[in-house]
């Protein structure tokens, strides 16, 4: 489980949240959610990264955000 907004990886794997964005009145529970969703919200924390990084450095970028977020969450 992650929550929107954040990544994780573990074990050569990047993992983001299958939830769209929520819609009021609706319990998350009842929302849309899967790969898709997961894929898309993965996109765009990649793309929020890649501003800051070049290319051949996305990946490394990648694993450090993710790694920076699960020891500040204690994940």
């Amino acid at each position: 489980d992650c929550p929107r907004g954040v990544f994780r990886y573990h074990d050569g794997m990047f993992y983001a949240s299958p939830y769209p964005r929520p819609i009021s009145g609706v319990p998350v529970g009842r929302n849309l959610h899967g790969t898709s969703f997961a894929v898309a919200n993965m996109t765009g924390l990649v793309a929020r990264v890649l501003k800051n990084s070049s290319q051949s450095q996305i990946r490394e970028a990648l694993i450090a955000h993710a790694e920076n977020v699960a020891t500040r969450s204690g994940a």
